[in-house]
């Protein structure tokens, strides 16, 4: 993975403990792509694991997503 695998954005908003990126411009197309794979996967028995699925579904779609990085 390199940094161009991450996308773009318009804005960066930095503090001490937070980074927040907005307006990205990812890959239509991609995005697209993403979401049905992630959808196929989504199991049926399990509610647990339906409900992070179904999380995971509504960030990709709402454009909104939380990137935990360890220095």
């Amino acid at each position: 993975m390199t940094h161009r695998d991450l996308g773009t954005c318009r804005k960066v908003v930095m503090t001490k403990s937070r980074t927040i990126f907005t307006d990205g411009a990812g890959e239509k197309e991609l995005m697209a792509e993403r979401y049905e794979n992630i959808k196929k996967q989504v199991p049926v028995e399990n509610t647990y694991n339906k409900g992070k699925f179904l999380d995971r579904l509504k960030r990709i779609s709402g454009k909104v997503a939380t990137v935990h990085v360890r220095i």
